[in-house]
């Protein structure tokens, strides 16, 4: 395995499901990049959640979370998270950046 890749490989665009125990529904993200030294994924949440995806195609005319709760203002749910992806993500596909 090259220490310059995750495990389980991941790429900037694929698009990620897991299911939400909170929201009892599959929610989706986007890989929006890769730190190699640092072994972190930069993801953005999206705006949706529903029946588990088969493909991106299965989302529809998604958009990006943005958060307006509290003092939050609108600001992208987008944050890093260590690049191993666990068994319960799926990629789904890959698509340009929201």
């Amino acid at each position: 395995m090259r220490r310059d890749q995750p495990p389980r490989p991941v790429a900037v665009g694929d698009v990620v499901a897991v299911y939400s125990e909170a929201l009892g529904a599959w929610t989706a993200s986007q890989v929006t990049g890769i730190d190699a030294a640092a072994k972190y994924a930069a993801v953005l949440e999206l705006d949706w959640s529903g029946p588990e995806p088969a493909a991106v195609a299965d989302l529809g005319d998604v958009q990006a979370l943005r958060l307006t709760h509290h003092s939050w203002g609108g600001t992208l749910s987008h944050c890093n998270h260590a690049w191993v992806l666990p068994r319960s993500f799926t990629v789904i596909g890959s698509c340009p950046r929201w």
